[in-house]
């Protein structure tokens, strides 16, 4: 969200948020006292059901890690005058492309190195 919103229209919107949130859990948890709750069509609409309050709580309820490598290329890319370049990403040694700036496919396995930051619990990192 930007600073241009008042404390009240943030409320509201991270209200809304929370509120689809707690949707599509009460949707999930509903679907999975259903008597077909095993089929895989259930299995798969709860799952997403619950990938979609993950996502909402992670993208717009959370408070923004600083350190999040994705937020940090997002920022230095914002503050970077031109309309079109690269910028290296931290996880694949990459450029991440703005505007018509060219573009690298990353490897099929992320390069890591001294200079990557760690792994998370679940052995993702950023991007």
């Amino acid at each position: 969200m930007t600073d241009s919103f008042t404390i009240s229209e943030q409320a509201a919107f991270t209200a809304g948020f929370e509120t689809a949130r707690q949707m599509a859990l009460a949707a999930a948890v509903t679907t999975e006292t259903r008597d077909d709750a095993r089929e895989v069509r259930q299995q798969t609409a709860i799952a997403a059901l619950y990938g979609l309050a993950a996502g909402l709580h992670a993208a717009f309820i959370a408070p923004p890690t600083e350190t999040d490598p994705l937020r940090r290329i997002m920022a230095t890319i914002a503050a970077d005058p031109a309309k079109s370049g690269t910028v290296a990403c931290p996880t694949w040694q990459g450029l991440v492309g703005l505007g018509s700036g060219k573009q690298q496919r990353p490897p099929s396995r992320p390069v890591r190195d001294d200079r990557m930051p760690p792994v998370d619990a679940v052995g993702q990192s950023c991007c």
